[in-house]
């Protein structure tokens, strides 16, 4: 398996920033700076995520579809937390592991959230 230098790896797994992150997180070289928009990014995702969530359960009835859904997104939690432990426990702990958490946690959330703004579409009357 081909070995790539630490801040090669991150440059490569960096997430794309936002527009809000763009200019301060355009030139992250440092791997403190790396976390800290990895992390925003996440933020970002999840506030997204949200609002999908919330779209989608409108648009169902009140009843069988909404318990679903959410039985879905909780189930869908705990597999994203699970996959990205296993991703960030490659770098076996420190700032490299928090980087790798983050992004899976954002490239995931954002994935969601489509998912979720197809299915709320769908469903509009």
């Amino acid at each position: 398996m081909k070995r790539f230098p630490i801040p090669v790896l991150c440059a490569l797994l960096l997430p794309a920033p936002g527009p809000a992150l763009a200019a301060e997180c355009a030139d992250a070289l440092g791997i403190d700076k790396m976390v800290e928009c990895a992390e925003a990014e996440y933020t970002a995702a999840d506030r997204r995520l949200n609002g999908a969530y919330a779209a989608t359960r409108q648009a169902l009835d009140n009843g069988d579809g909404a318990r679903l859904l959410l039985d879905a997104q909780r189930l869908w939690l705990k597999f994203r937390d699970a996959d990205c432990r296993v991703v960030a426990g490659h770098a076996h702990g420190g700032l490299l592991s928090r980087f790798l958490w983050y992004s899976c946690l954002a490239d995931l959330t954002r994935a969601r959230t489509i998912e979720l703004e197809t299915q709320a579409k769908g469903l509009a009357p």
